[in-house]
């Protein structure tokens, strides 16, 4: 368990490295390209200001120049968080004592359970029992 668990921790830091390398490239080559020197006209204020202040123009020029390393560190990115949950989730089976497979059993238990005491209160009342056990639940 502590291998797989070394794995989850380890896979979610070369993510997270890689959303920084793929942040810092993209800076790198907006600063040699001389983005920060960019200005455009703001109507509202009457003047120019520089482009790197306005959010939504600043992610529609990186997107344009720079689809493929955005792209790339978008998926690190959320790739970087899918495995920092279920490295979450993992620590806490672990403190809980169980495993994933006994969860998945306990569950569909708690399921079968559910229903046969929603079919003996139907039961109960006089309605038409609806047999739970027909379903495919393993």
């Amino acid at each position: 368990m502590r291998t797989f668990l070394g794995f989850l921790l380890a896979n979610g830091v070369v993510c997270l490295y890689g959303v920084i390398l793929s942040t810092a490239a993209v800076a790198g080559s907006m600063k040699r390209r001389g983005f920060f020197n960019v200005y455009i006209y703001d109507t509202q204020l009457q003047y120019r200001v520089p482009l790197y202040t306005r959010p939504a123009r600043l992610a529609e020029w990186v997107l344009v120049y720079y689809p493929i390393p955005v792209a790339v560190g978008m998926f690190m990115a959320v790739a970087g968080l899918l495995m920092l949950a279920f490295f979450l989730y993992q620590a806490y089976m672990i403190s809980e004592g169980r495993t994933t497979y006994e969860t998945y059993k306990r569950n569909q238990l708690y399921k079968r359970l559910r229903a046969a005491a929603a079919a003996q209160q139907q039961q109960q009342q006089g309605g038409p029992v609806i047999d739970g056990s027909s379903s495919s639940m393993g």
